[in-house]
């Protein structure tokens, strides 16, 4: 029995695993959006500890772009910056990225000096 006791087979018994490097499709319950949840955590989450051995600290995101895919080869942690980078790279993103200084529509009203956000200060 491993580690974490029944804990990859029940796991991987949801799993639909294909051969080569396609994805491994989660079979169980998924969220709104399409990523798969395990007792109450998301299901890739899961995954990377039973690969790593460890909790993942940061975002994992999908070299795959499939939010169902569990395989381990097709994830990777990174920041939230790195997902919404990743999502903007990929199409997927809703907002535009942020734009730098004289590019940014507020630089115009004198809202941003050297590229720095200026507060302006209240009337005492």
């Amino acid at each position: 029995m491993s580690r974490w006791g029944p804990l990859p087979v029940e796991f991987w018994g949801r799993v639909q695993c294909a051969p080569g490097p396609a994805c491994w499709e989660w079979q169980g319950t998924l969220d709104r959006h399409g990523y798969g949840r395990y007792s109450l955590k998301k299901a890739t989450h899961v995954a990377w500890l039973l690969a790593t051995g460890a909790w993942p600290t940061r975002h994992i995101l999908h070299r795959c772009d499939n939010p169902g895919c569990v395989r381990f080869a097709h994830l990777f942690e990174g920041s939230q910056a790195d997902n919404n980078h990743d999502a903007w790279a990929k199409g997927r993103a809703h907002v535009l990225p942020p734009l730098p200084g004289e590019q940014h529509p507020s630089y115009k009203h004198g809202r941003y000096v050297d590229q720095k956000r200026i507060t302006p200060r209240k009337k005492q």
